[in-house]
């Protein structure tokens, strides 16, 4: 087709007025056929009935045949030159106006058309791509992966075919052609980035990441692609991998689960309310049902929008006696889904909407007072910032006794609107037991995570009641609370002053710094706040709303343990600021450096055996055996890196400075749990011979470098040899070369650094793991010297 002269189509996806429209999936595949088996499955499976699959096949020697409904096969004569020229010819072929990229090597979950398509329709959006996904690496458990420039992104897609048209297609190209695709998108539509919030249990789509085959752009593939040539007939067949089939059940029965009773979908959003004693406000001979009229106008607006969707009203209502909830709000607040939670605690606001948004049945959240009137564009501007990805704080008329608006109230934070997703980030809200303050600090938090929409909205209104009235259902003193928590925030702060020693804290229920200034308060920074005593030997740490804990300082673990939970902190040791380290020991961080297929696998897996720590989510083998699958590669780690530095690529990261912080905070995070285990953390990747400013942010003293060498030829050649033979030979080598030169770079900067040449570690393995255990100044037992030694067999090598 010629793009330039193609003519331009009118087609929409409000002009799709089909109840059930046609979807075509779209799968290009080569050299998998045991997951397409498994795909066709997936796609069956689907409860969307008007669907269709197009399996284009271009492995010539391979011919599949599928007479299962609603499934088409092209089996091409020839190769395509590249993937993207592949992925058009396939999106030729579609009879349905809407195209969802269908991946042979990855799992659809069964929602994954209805609700793309349900998103595309409420968005009003040609283009739809959930801002979060699952991905498997083979081990427990999943990782909620986020959708970002650079990294996987494209195998669950949806778009109109015309928006396909119009943007001229995929460019005639194998590797990020989807990245290309998507910049055009971009430019058409006139957006940056487009990913919409979804909730955890509507998540549609796992990346394979451990996969039987080989992957295009990313590691975790464990063989060559299967050309065996021949006829195949395709039918359905369940996933192969019993770790996987069994972490897709569970994602099944956790999206069935979270459905409300009688309904297919979620609502739309969850306007949350904290009540005291708001329904009949007397004021002289008059009464002021100020809730009451807020829900009237609430109900009024949610059947406004009823063919939009439902809308749900979740009060937390701390014993109010003036109008009983249940002799009233039902009646009135029909057509809202309605949810009530009593307390029987002092009102606190903070605490309420709290409760309320634990409460809430959708992942969009409307914080509301309970005297305010709010109209359907109101609630319809809620929805659309919070799928923007942004939080919204609008500013409201305050409306006189007569019921006209006097006045713009624009100092107030109390009305706001995010995605649950924002809300776990920046914490709840303050529980304060007097009025006022809550709102602003939480405003704050959430401005740490996402862009604010602050605006006067003529749809909201505040109903007039006496001033007295805001404050007399609190305990305490008008914003007594909120003084307090500033007076202690600047304590804490040590007015300005930078704090003396941070720290990385893992808890069973938080990570994060702590940081202790010399006045001897301690901040939690933007979440709590508290003192601390520290001994010789403990570490105690007072906090303002919670109660204390105390730490005790474990020489072998070089950081400050709890006795009776996993709770460790390690110090963070900046370049410039190493004279803070109180300790003249710390545990060194470990780094295994060397070229893809250079055995560094080999001699992170030796470390392993010799009780050093690569975190939990271990991915990649080098071992044939295959019921031995484990790996020392962190998920996290591999994710990070590739990010920044995709396979095969031959270039600097762009932004190396966000590469340096999210590494930074990496080591910082494996340090500390791997502190909870008391073990030397460690960490491996070939791509980390092109982070050496990263890594050198530790310092020199606490950062210990293994050099796996093996001659640059044969890693080469041993990486064209395996998984990644898709790429082209001289894609590889220059990718080699580049890690080479950057490992040579990061050699002549580290201080301590034990070279092990990667034969003699096969040959002599007794005599490298003496000279591994005295360079990290480690007394491994017999059992575990002779277990480091079995996986430094030739016998079990894999290159």
């Amino acid at each position: 087709m010629d793009w330039a002269t193609s003519p331009a189509s009118t087609v929409r996806i409000s002009n799709i007025t089909e109840t059930e429209p046609l979807i075509s999936c779209v799968m290009p595949t080569y050299g998998r056929p045991d997951f397409v088996h498994e795909s066709i499955a997936m796609f069956l499976a689907q409860d969307y009935p008007n669907k269709e699959l197009i399996i284009l096949n271009d492995c010539p020697e391979q011919k599949f045949e599928c007479e299962l409904p609603g499934i088409r096969v092209i089996n091409a004569e020839r190769r395509y030159a590249n993937l993207g020229e592949k992925r058009d010819a396939a999106i030729e072929l579609a009879q349905g106006e809407l195209i969802a990229v269908w991946d042979d090597d990855d799992v659809y979950l069964p929602w994954r058309l209805s609700l793309s398509l349900n998103e595309m329709r409420r968005l009003g959006t040609e283009f739809y791509r959930p801002k979060t996904f699952w991905a498997y690496w083979g081990n427990e458990p999943l990782h909620v992966n986020e959708t970002v420039p650079g990294w996987v992104n494209h195998a669950f897609v949806m778009f109109t075919k015309t928006l396909w048209r119009e943007v001229g297609g995929y460019p005639p190209r194998t590797l990020n052609e989807d990245s290309d695709f998507f910049d055009r998108i971009h430019r058409h539509l006139n957006e940056s980035f487009i990913a919409h919030p979804i909730a955890r249990e509507d998540r549609l789509f796992v990346l394979r990441g451990k996969s039987r085959y080989a992957h295009i752009s990313i590691s975790g593939g464990e063989n060559p692609l299967d050309l065996t040539p021949g006829q195949y007939s395709l039918e359905p067949k369940p996933i192969a991998d019993e770790s996987l089939k069994q972490h897709v059940e569970e994602l099944i029965r956790l999206h069935q689960a979270k459905k409300p009773k009688g309904t297919d979908v979620q609502p739309l959003l969850s306007i949350c309310i904290a009540l005291k004693n708001r329904s009949r406000l007397s004021v002289g001979e008059e009464t002021l049902e100020l809730f009451p009229q807020c829900v009237r106008s609430l109900a009024h607006a949610a059947e406004q929008m009823a063919d939009t969707g439902e809308i749900e009203l979740v009060v937390a209502d701390f014993q109010s006696d003036d109008w009983p909830l249940q002799e009233w709000l039902e009646v009135e607040a029909a057509p809202l889904k309605v949810r009530v939670v009593s307390l029987d605690d002092r009102f606190s606001r903070g605490k309420g909407l709290n409760a309320a948004v634990e409460a809430a049945s959708s992942d969009h959240i409307f914080l509301c007072d309970a005297d305010m009137l709010v109209k359907p564009e109101g609630i319809q501007r809620a929805i659309d910032i919070i799928d923007s990805g942004k939080a919204w704080f609008p500013t409201y008329q305050c409306l006189g006794r007569d019921g006209h608006p006097e006045f713009w109230q624009d100092f107030s934070h109390g009305m706001s609107a995010f995605h649950r997703e924002l809300f776990q980030k920046a914490g709840p809200m303050p529980e304060f037991e007097s009025w006022g303050g809550e709102d602003d600090l939480f405003h704050e938090s959430l401005a740490r995570f996402a862009p604010i929409i602050r605006e006067r909205s003529p749809f909201l209104e505040h109903q007039w009641h006496p001033e007295s009235s805001r404050h007399e259902n609190y305990a305490n003193p008008r914003q007594s609370d909120y003084q307090e928590h500033v007076a202690r925030s600047k304590s804490a702060s040590s007015r300005g002053e930078s704090p003396c020693r941070r720290f990385y804290a893992c808890h069973p229920d938080w990570e994060g710094e702590i940081h202790l200034f010399a006045n001897l308060r301690m901040a939690r920074p933007g979440v709590d706040i508290g003192s601390y005593e520290l001994t010789p030997e403990t570490l105690t740490l007072n906090w303002d709303r919670w109660n204390p804990e105390t730490l005790h300082w474990d020489n072998q673990a070089c950081s400050y343990l709890s006795p009776d939970k996993e709770f460790a902190l390690v110090e963070i040791f900046d370049t410039e600021s190493e004279e803070s380290v109180s300790r003249e020991v710390a545990a060194p961080l470990v780094a295994v450096v060397g070229l893809h297929s250079s055995g560094s696998s080999c001699v992170a897996r030796v470390l392993d055996r010799l009780g050093l720590y690569f975190g939990d989510d271990g991915i990649g083998s080098y071992v044939n055996d295959q019921e031995d699958q484990g790996g020392c590669e962190s998920a996290q780690l591999v994710s990070l890196l590739e990010r920044f530095l995709p396979f095969p690529s031959t270039k600097s990261p762009q932004n190396s400075r966000e590469l340096d912080e999210k590494l930074h905070v990496f080591m910082n995070r494996l340090r500390a749990k791997a502190a909870t285990h008391k073990k030397m953390p460690a960490m491996t990747s070939p791509l980390l011979c092109q982070a050496a400013d990263s890594l050198l942010q530790l310092p020199m003293r606490h950062l210990r470098l293994i050099h796996v060498e093996r001659p640059l030829d044969d890693s080469i050649r041993s990486l064209q040899a395996r998984e990644v033979a898709c790429f082209d030979a001289e894609w590889i080598e220059d990718h080699q070369r580049w890690l080479y030169q950057g490992k040579c770079d990061l050699l002549k900067r580290v201080g301590e650094v034990l070279t092990i040449p990667y034969y003699s570690l096969l040959n002599s393995p007794d005599k490298e793991i003496r000279r591994i255990a005295e360079f990290l100044k480690i007394h491994p037992s017999n059992e575990q010297l002779l277990a480091a030694a079995a996986v430094a067999n030739p016998s079990m090598r894999s290159v």
